[in-house]
This record gives structure tokens, C-alpha cells and sequence, in this order.
């Protein structure tokens, strides 16, 4: 048998092709007995059989693809939140049987966002949307759409933008995890937050609301365009007789804490100890000995939540209940805010 087929596989298991398809691309695992799944995975698995993906669309009227709109794509290569909710989104979709498609949009303005998307919806070029909340344009005559394609927005912590009440959302919620950090640092003395000059940035908003903060607006810069840590430098370095007064500092993210923490040490203080730092996104989380105290996102939650939501839609013919899910960051502490560690 040079090439097998699924024909091929269902002769010799004794069970039907739809079966075998069902077997193979997890939409159904238990439509057979246990042994006849098994020997069909086995039987793929030892001809290194691949189910042909024109028949399987043509046969079912999905596309196995589940599509996630991107505009400014220069900016992704340097977005770590982005780079890890894909990670997730990937692996719980593979479990499906679904692959990720990113649709980059060439031009970013809101008409063609709005174009772009109401373009996939009436296409149905794809079996569902994940799109980042501040991008999600849906003209009101494609909301009808989002029967046949389902649509799930997501928010990250420093999205400020409001969900539509019809369209499924899953975002994530700071507000618990800073108050507890502010909290925390209030023993030790004033707390300087350093954030960029983004008046709708939702963290920002958070922490403006605690009047005992005190605040240093990064400068905007043609220099500087992605939140580096080289940026974060030249900010500390100038207006370091002002910050160096205050013992506890919160910055925007962890690009910014690197930065400043070279500068801490470049003065003859020790980060951790002389100023506690604490910033956000969890950027060593996979180090092996981590250092900075931050604010993490649940990105895998928030990739099984999109991946429910979306497959509660595509999997029943009925109409599904909108649902807005929010999803709480938590702080972790770690030796950059030693003193302030709950564990000690």
C-alpha cells in the first residue's frame, strides 16, 4: 500500500470514513469503540497518513482556521503580550484540530480595519475571529454575521476600551493586583510610578486614581518607539535627583524596570534592597533565576476561555448566550521588592 488513504483506514478498522475523519481531527473521538480509535491512530500514525485538507473543508464546510485580524504589524515583533497569547491560542487549537491564521492588514486606519473585518465575516474564509478589542470594527450589518462566524474580542490589561454588549469578550483586570502592590510598598515609604505619556492606557488610569503616587510621564520620543529599556534610562538618568527620593518605584513594564534598575546600580544603590521595583508582563518568566517583582496577565486562561467561547458557538446550531469573561493579574514577588514579599 504505497499511499494510504482514508478509505484504506476505515476497510481495515471496520468502521465508517466519517469516522475515521472524526477520529483523526478530534471532533469526535468517541464515536467509536476504544480499541477501533486507537487502531485507526495507530494504522495513521504508521503510514504517516495526513487528511487531505480540500476534502475535509469541502466536506464539512469548515475551514479548520480560526483567523485573528493584526493591524500595525511592525509593532509585533516587539509586543511580548502578543507573542504569548499566540503561543497559547496555537497549542489549544492544535487540540482542536484548528490552526491560527494571522490576517495583517496592510493599512491601519479604523475605516479599513471595519472593511477588513466585515471582508472575513461575509467571506466566512474563516470558522471564527479573535480580534485584540481596540481593532474590532464591525459594521451594523455584519453584526448578523456573528452567528455564522463567531467572534470573541479580547482586551490586554492596558486596553481601556469598552466590549460591545452582543459580541463575546475576554479581557483582563489589574485592579486587585495593584492595589494589593501599592499596598504593599506603602510601608516601605512614597511610591514613584514612570509610565509613558498614554492617557488611555487602563493601568495608568488605576494607578492615577491613587492620589499619593507620584508620577514621571515619559516624554514622547522619535528615538524611542516600542517602551525600551534604553528609553527608560535616559529618563532615570535625568531625573534622577527627583526619583531617587522615593524607596518603592512601579513602571509600566518590565522593559522600563530593566532600564531603570541599570541605572540604580550605576549610582551605587542595589535594586531590591535601597528601591524596590515592580513593573508588568512577566518578561523572565521563563528565566531560571528571576529577578523583578511583576504584574502578571493569565495568557493561557485567556487563550482556553477565547477557544471555548468560540467553539460553544461553532459547534451548536442554536444561538449561544453572549459572554463577557474577565480574568484577574496577579503580582508576583520576587527579590526586586525582597522587603515587600509576603513569603518573608
Amino acid at each position: 500500500m504505497s499511499r494510504i488513504r482514508n478509505k484504506d483506514i476505515a476497510e481495515l478498522v471496520g468502521v465508517s470514513r466519517a469516522a475515521v475523519t472524526q477520529v483523526l481531527n478530534g471532533s469526535r473521538p468517541g464515536c467509536v469503540s476504544a480499541e477501533k480509535r486507537k487502531a485507526i491512530l495507530r494504522i495513521a500514525s504508521e503510514h504517516n497518513y495526513r487528511p487531505d485538507f480540500a476534502a475535509q473543508v469541502l466536506g464539512s464546510g469548515k475551514t479548520r482556521t480560526i483567523g485573528m485580524p493584526l493591524p500595525w504589524m511592525e509593532t509585533l515583533s516587539s509586543s511580548l503580550s502578543y507573542g504569548r497569547l499566540l503561543k497559547h491560542l496555537t497549542n489549544q487549537l492544535e487540540k482542536k484540530g484548528y490552526m491560527l491564521t494571522l490576517l495583517p492588514l496592510a493599512n491601519d486606519s479604523a475605516e479599513k480595519i471595519r472593511e477588513s473585518t466585515d471582508d472575513l465575516l461575509r467571506s466566512r474564509r474563516v470558522d471564527g475571529l479573535i480580534v485584540n478589542l481596540p481593532f474590532l470594527k464591525v459594521s451594523p450589518e455584519s453584526r448578523q454575521e456573528t452567528d455564522r462566524t463567531p467572534v470573541v474580542s479580547i482586551s490586554f490589561s492596558s486596553d481601556s476600551a469598552a466590549p460591545f454588549p452582543e459580541i463575546s469578550h475576554v479581557g483582563f483586570d489589574c485592579t486587585q493586583a495593584l492595589e494589593e502592590l501599592i499596598g504593599r510598598f506603602s510601608a516601605f515609604g512614597k511610591t514613584a510610578v514612570i509610565a509613558a505619556p498614554n492617557p488611555k492606557n487602563a493601568r495608568t488610569k488605576i494607578l492615577r486614581a491613587h492620589s499619593e503616587l507620584f508620577f514621571a510621564s515619559l516624554p514622547a520620543s522619535p528615538y524611542f518607539l516600542h517602551n525600551t529599556a534604553a528609553e527608560a534610562m535616559v529618563f532615570v538618568r535625568k531625573n534622577w535627583q527627583e526619583l531617587k527620593k522615593f524607596p518603592c518605584w512601579i513602571l509600566q513594564n518590565d522593559n522600563f524596570l530593566y532600564g531603570a534598575a541599570c541605572v540604580i546600580r550605576e549610582m551605587g544603590l542595589i535594586p531590591g534592597k535601597d528601591i524596590l521595583l515592580a513593573g508588568f508582563d512577566n518578561a523572565e518568566e521563563n528565566f531560571e533565576k528571576p529577578f523583578f517583582t511583576t504584574v502578571r496577565d493569565p495568557f493561557e486562561q485567556m487563550a482556553q476561555s477565547c477557544i471555548r467561547l468560540l467553539f460553544d458557538k461553532i459547534e451548536q446550531k442554536e444561538r449561544k448566550k453572549t459572554e463577557h469573561v474577565m480574568l484577574s493579574s496577579t503580582v508576583i514577588y520576587r527579590d526586586s521588592s525582597l522587603p515587600a514579599n509576603p513569603e518573608i
